[in-house]
């Protein structure tokens, strides 16, 4: 397989690059009964410019390539430009307001598939306490797709969190995120042209032993009613590229021990359950015969993380970037009562980044 090298040169100290490369392999890529294995490569590149005093911007690409399934390749592109001005003294404060336009480029075979984004968000922070923190967020942007002209949706999202830190090194967070979406170019027959869901998370951070901590985390999301993409009969393979937005509702929960090995390297074993219930989404038995029943899906995948960083010291020169490296596998079991998607899989990841 060809190996695609991004090269970013940072010319100015006001400029900002990264170059990551990953790779993926998996013995099941569409996590359904096919069980086609598959070798991936994700190279992504970003170059960002620091403006005085607080304005950004930047340039963000990323090209996705396959072995087995050429038809899967695809770049994306993304042109950015945001301020994220701080004060306060008594309550620090900060704001970021950010402005993007990307766009995503399939091979034929999911041409139609490709889009146009505009997008704005708005983040407010707030920090009373340095052991406490709020932030709220507004996220708006409209997704233009070329060739299917059904698919294209303004979302609208909004997101509050707060999160405490304890003197028994203890950190908890609950954030809550509601969202809706409607499909401005359906025609006059859509059963459907309008989504929405909520999601409720709950995290607890508790700190163990020398340099170990426990992670618990919940997360709730409800769909509320059929998703519009469900309802206008795209293709399994379509609305999987899309996206899982207003697909399900469920529950997610998971466990995790992270032990940090040295001041640059830690390793992280971690066990998600999941459970899914697409409304609107047909079951079938092994026949592809439908059952009379949605799809309902039950994830467990247990797995181990590990990760390297290194930081250059203020002494060092600028020639040497950061560099982080990390490695991760997980098996996924995946118990559907729809029998194309009652499965497993084993999934690994490789990922480089450099960032100067």
């Amino acid at each position: 397989m060809f190996v695609p090298l991004l090269i970013a040169l940072a010319c100015s100290p006001e400029i900002v690059t990264a170059v990551d490369v990953e790779t993926s392999h998996t013995s099941n890529i569409f996590l359904d009964s096919s069980e086609e294995w598959e070798l991936g490569l994700h190279a992504r590149g970003e170059v960002g410019l620091d403006l005085a005093p607080y304005w950004s911007l930047g340039y963000a690409g990323e090209l996705s390539l396959f072995s087995q399934h050429g038809d899967l390749d695809a770049h994306f592109h993304e042109l950015y430009a945001f301020m994220n001005p701080a004060w306060g003294e008594d309550l620090p404060t900060d704001l970021t307001v950010e402005l993007s336009l990307a766009t995503l480029k399939n091979q034929q075979a999911y041409s139609d598939l490709d889009y146009l984004r505009p997008a704005l968000v708005v983040e407010l922070g707030i920090e009373p306490e340095r052991w406490f923190r709020a932030r709220i967020a507004a996220d708006l942007s409209y997704r233009w797709f070329y060739g299917a002209g059904e698919t294209s949706a303004l979302d609208a999202w909004t997101k509050a969190s707060v999160s405490v830190n304890l003197p028994s090194r203890t950190t908890l967070s609950v954030w809550t995120r509601l969202g809706a979406r409607w499909f401005v170019r359906a025609d006059d027959t859509a059963i459907d042209d309008q989504d929405t869901q909520i999601e409720v998370a709950l995290h607890l951070g508790q700190g163990l032993w020398s340099r170990a901590g426990l992670q618990l985390d919940y997360v709730f999301r409800r769909a509320f009613g059929p998703s519009g993409l469900l309802l206008q009969s795209l293709t399994d393979e379509q609305v999987n590229n899309v996206g899982t937005e207003f697909l399900y509702s469920g529950h997610r929960a998971a466990l995790g021990i992270k032990q940090m090995l040295s001041k640059s390297a830690f390793a992280q074993g971690f066990l998600r359950l999941e459970s899914r219930d697409y409304e609107g989404w047909p079951a079938y038995d092994a026949a592809y015969a439908p059952i009379g029943d949605d799809r309902r899906d039950l994830r467990v995948s247990p797995g181990l993380r590990v990760a390297l960083t290194r930081v250059p010291t203020a002494d060092s020169s600028a020639a040497w970037p950061r560099f982080d490296i990390w490695a991760e596998y997980r098996f996924l079991a995946q118990s559907s009562n729809s029998s194309p998607f009652d499965t497993q899989a084993h999934i690994t990841f490789a990922s480089m980044r450099l960032s100067w």
